[in-house]
């Protein structure tokens, strides 16, 4: 292990409901979350990165990448999230990558993801990539004005209709009871792509490959996390259903590709890797000594 220290995350103030901030999108591979602004999600990677933004994150079936079992055998997972960093310094992607396992409960800040992406109206293929970019920056560059007029409409009803009032009602509140409105607003819409529910470990696998799409670049630096995500069969079952009867169902290139959108797994040849294991490197929170919460990050408890 290369690694002195666990990734160390910071969710910043990213929004769900705040559209400047973010853009979903669905394209004939895959399903897509790009981040802008300056409050974009962060991580802080071992080996020499540094902090680095998050530009965007994928989530796409089945896995890209295949791991052993319990019993030594080769698994492929049913699907794979996958966060991607700008390392500008080295002209290159680092890549951080989680297996995701549907045999497990509901997952509800994969849900979040989800409800994202079932409100995309079009199709991306490369020929409109171009256009959504520059649309986004265009949308980034009318700063306040932009945020300011329709404000209600940037913001979802994230699971309780209850959290977004009339506007006839809140001005008869309490100020205690509108501060705590507020508050449950800004947990509704906040999310942290690294949670430990969406990220359950912070030990890796680390090699030197590409990106799983063209131009394929070479120069990419990917750590592809020990311990799957674990989502229910409903939420692959619908994850499926928005890539294969989704916006993109008629596109020529989806409906060449079948059933199969992702990368199928590539050989692995001789290829150097290392793995960061648990007696590598202690925890944060055995480091520390102090409190953690351990509901959003990660314990001694959860490798018991």
């Amino acid at each position: 292990c290369e690694a002195t220290h666990e990734i160390r995350t910071r969710a910043s103030n990213f929004d769900l409901c705040d559209r400047d901030s973010h853009y979903f999108e669905i394209t004939p591979t895959r399903l897509r979350l790009h981040f802008m602004g300056k409050d974009k999600p962060m991580a802080d990677l071992p080996d020499g990165y540094g902090e680095l933004d998050a530009n965007y994150l994928e989530v796409t079936y089945p896995s890209l990448h295949m791991l052993q079992d319990k019993d030594g055998k080769l698994k492929q997972y049913d699907a794979e999230y996958t966060v991607f960093h700008r390392f500008k310094r080295r002209d290159k992607m680092v890549v951080v990558s989680v297996l995701i396992d549907a045999s497990g409960n509901n997952n509800g800040r994969f849900q979040d993801l989800l409800d994202g992406w079932s409100h995309v109206s079009n199709c991306t293929t490369p020929a409109t990539i171009a256009a959504a970019e520059a649309a986004a920056a265009a949308a980034a560059a009318e700063g306040n004005n932009g945020r300011n007029n329709g404000r209600n409409n940037n913001r979802r009803d994230l699971h309780d209709g209850n959290l977004f009032l009339d506007e006839e009602i809140e001005p008869l509140l309490e100020e205690e009871d509108r501060q705590n409105v507020e508050h449950g607003r800004r947990l509704a819409c906040r999310l942290n792509i690294y949670h430990k529910t969406l990220m359950p470990s912070t030990y890796f696998y680390a090699y030197t490959g590409t990106l799983p799409e063209p131009p394929c670049d070479p120069n990419t630096d990917w750590r592809v996390i020990q311990k799957p995500m674990l989502i229910s069969r409903a939420q692959l079952s619908q994850l499926k259903t928005l890539l294969n009867d989704g916006v993109c169902r008629n596109d020529p290139y989806a409906q060449d590709l079948g059933l199969v959108r992702a990368r199928p797994p590539q050989p692995f040849e001789d290829r150097p890797f290392w793995q960061c294991v648990r007696n590598d490197f202690q925890l944060d929170c055995e480091r520390e000594n102090g409190w953690c919460d351990c509901d959003a990050v990660l314990c001694p408890a959860d490798f018991d």
